[in-house]
């Protein structure tokens, strides 16, 4: 079998991943990711940590990265009886890669917003039976999706820094912010807010 090279695809992250004199990867390791609300929060933070710090969180990051998270149950499908059966939940993450504080300079009180976009993502479960919905199994599968929505936005959060880093590197005009996202996760007519 015979290897092929110059191919003209370059690596996002790795060893060999440089562009503009930046290593995506050590860039990506000095992100500090804020903390995050609620179980899902918890989750969704531990994803990014192994994939954006692998070998523990920076103690001198570079950057900030903040998160805005809420996730959202919707019917899909009822039963004949009526009841429901199948459903989507909606996971959305604002997310926002912010200068880290020590790495201003002269600009101490503003944040230095280099970067922000949302993603999406949608998963599905279905119960069996009406009478499950309420119980056991139907809390396994909702507990199920929204872990492999979770998944699937930190996955696609890794890409997209990297791909920003592969793109601009530190060349990139950053823009200043003073406001604080808010976290939230609404999730069965409930919400909650931290600050």
């Amino acid at each position: 079998m015979a290897l092929v090279s110059g191919c003209g695809f370059t690596p996002l992250h790795g060893p060999d991943a440089t562009l503009n004199n930046v290593n995506v990867q050590e860039k990506l390791e000095g992100i500090q990711i804020a903390k995050l609300p609620h179980r899902e929060g918890l989750i969704l933070r531990n994803h990014l940590l192994d994939k954006l710090n692998p070998s523990g969180e920076p103690l001198s990051p570079e950057m900030i990265l903040d998160l805005d998270l809420k996730l959202e149950k919707e019917i899909t499908s009822l039963r004949r009886d009526g009841t429901s059966q199948r459903y989507n939940i909606t996971a959305t993450v604002d997310i926002y890669l912010s200068k880290a504080p020590n790495a201003i300079k002269n600009n101490i009180h503003k944040k230095q917003r280099l970067y922000e976009d949302a993603i999406t993502r949608i998963t599905s479960f279905s119960i069996g039976r009406s009478a499950q919905e309420p119980g056991y199994p139907g809390t396994v599968a909702q507990r199920d999706a929204i872990a492999r929505a979770l998944k699937l936005v930190a996955d696609d959060v890794h890409l997209m820094l990297a791909s920003y880093f592969k793109k601009w590197g530190d060349n990139k005009e950053s823009l200043t912010f003073s406001n604080e996202p808010t976290h939230h996760i609404p999730l069965d007519n409930q919400s909650s807010h931290a600050h």
